[in-house]
């Protein structure tokens, strides 16, 4: 039996996708035809997972609808419905104000699926590339109150929040990434092309070559005469490491990266000010714990608070509240249970999860600003130690030629 994957509409023209397993592509055809779905695509899971997924880094490259077009899209779309537009013409409005081209033929499916009668929900649920759950999720609870607008308003600004920690973390880290990747480079120069010259001029005058300059040689050689080996074993390390963490490795690499010093505690404030931003904006949405969890679990990619979350909705639906569930995790600190516990008893959850997120929002931009300063600092010392190692490889030798003449 083979897995496959499957793409079909049904009766009223709505995608959908899944895996199945069967012995061939015709048996996957039977059984959607059996369930009254239209085939539209089927193909191995190896070709969904490499080629499917080779679409989506492409996407993402390219930047298909970035986190700026989704605050845009929402901010506008929620100013125009408190005007009084319909959705139509507010969809009409936005299609020719927005400048990125895949987003222009999105919105034109939109318009398309909207005029055959889809909902406004149905149809960006057809774009989950585009559109995250929580967008789809929330526009569904807002066509249901007739508050389409305020959570427009509400899906702005938690784009806007999650895009502000992003450019805050690409910003503050930016500079430390352009500095190690010249570094290498250079070094990569220095080591490869500038000390082998040194090296033949200093064995032809009869020079002993120290230490250091013996290292740096044998660098040169691996880098030189075998890089293409070195790129082989670079590869197979990196699919190993990549179908590891992608597996049942995922949970122990998750749990390494919480308890790593300094950067743990780094990722725990994202993964709580994700957690806490995502579910203010769902139940804001008027969507039900239980729902509002379940898309929550989605959006944070941690395994150990994923299973935090599994946790807090079994307990949820035996009646406990979430602060009773959470009180004693490694995942939540006390201040987040009992700020929670105010929110239940008050009514007035929606508010404190948003201010939780507000307030490791804040930490995790000033740990990252901190943790930069001590960052470049550092590279800068490593970058003067591998120069200077590589100056004294060359140095020395010369110095001694210098006694052989004198």
């Amino acid at each position: 039996m083979n897995k496959y994957f499957y793409k079909g509409k049904d009766s009223k023209g709505k995608l959908i996708k899944g895996f199945y397993e069967a012995r061939n592509k015709s048996e996957v055809a039977y059984m959607l035809k059996e369930k009254g779905y239209f085939p539209i695509v089927i193909k191995n899971k190896w070709y969904f997972k490499y080629v499917f997924n080779l679409k989506k880094l492409v996407n993402s490259i390219t930047k298909q609808v970035g986190l700026k077009d989704l605050v845009l899209f929402c901010r506008q779309f929620s100013t125009m419905l408190g005007a009084g537009l319909p959705v139509m013409e507010s969809l009409n409005i936005l299609f020719h104000q927005t400048h990125n081209k895949n987003f222009r033929k999105i919105i034109e499916s939109l318009r398309s699926d909207l005029e055959k009668g889809k909902l406004l929900s149905e149809a960006l649920g057809n774009y989950p590339d585009a559109f995250p759950e929580i967008v789809v999720s929330m526009i569904e609870a807002g066509e249901a109150s007739g508050t389409l607008s305020k959570v427009f308003e509400q899906l702005a600004n938690y784009f806007e929040k999650e895009n502000e920690l992003r450019e805050k973390i690409k910003t503050v880290t930016s500079y430390p990434i352009v500095l190690s990747i010249v570094a290498f480079f250079v070094i990569t120069f220095l080591v490869t092309k500038v000390l082998p010259t040194f090296v033949n001029l200093f064995t032809e005058m009869g020079a002993s070559l120290p230490l250091p300059t013996k290292i740096i040689l044998t660098t040169s050689s691996l880098l030189s005469n075998y890089w293409y080996i070195l790129l082989v074993f670079f590869l197979i390390f990196a699919a190993i490491f990549k179908r590891y963490t992608s597996g049942k490795g995922k949970k122990k690499i998750d749990q390494f990266k919480l308890k790593l010093p300094i950067i743990g505690l780094l990722n725990q404030k994202i993964l709580l000010s994700r957690f806490s931003r995502t579910l203010s904006a769902l139940i804001g949405s008027g969507i039900t714990i239980l729902q509002a969890l379940e898309i929550v679990r989605k959006v944070v990619q941690n395994e150990i608070i994923r299973q935090e979350i599994d946790h807090i909705k079994d307990s949820v639906r035996k009646g406990y509240s979430i602060a009773t569930t959470i009180q004693g995790s490694k995942i939540f600190p006390p201040m987040v249970v009992q700020m929670i516990r105010i929110g239940e008893e008050s009514g007035t959850l929606e508010e404190m999860l948003s201010k939780i997120a507000d307030y490791y929002e804040n930490e995790t931009k000033n740990m990252v600003e901190r943790l930069s300063s001590l960052v470049e600092p550092a590279l800068i010392l490593l970058m003067a130690f591998v120069v200077g190692f590589i100056v004294i490889s060359v140095v020395v030798p010369m110095l001694e030629i210098y006694d052989m003449v004198g």
